[in-house]
């Protein structure tokens, strides 16, 4: 199992296992949100299998005792200015 979290996966696998576009990918990066990327060759990219879970785990939402649902707040990313 843990040979499996080892495993690189390249952007397009990263986008449909995080189920967010490539630029919300990036911004998440940039921001410190989600681990960096791995150069694998000279044009080409790839996230740790485990750093996307890790991710999603402290995404996921947390049921507070009130019923309301929350999330660590990385998960949204940076805030934009209005």
């Amino acid at each position: 199992m843990v040979a499996d979290l080892d495993k690189l996966v390249r952007v397009p696998q990263a986008l449909e296992i995080l189920g967010i576009s490539r630029s919300s990918l990036f911004r998440l990066e940039r921001s410190g949100a989600l681990a960096p990327r791995v150069r694998i060759g000279r044009r080409s990219i790839a996230y740790r299998l485990s750093s996307l879970v890790a991710f999603m785990d402290a995404c996921a939402p947390v049921v507070r005792g009130d019923g309301a649902k929350t999330a660590d707040a990385a998960c949204a990313g940076p805030k934009r200015a209005a």
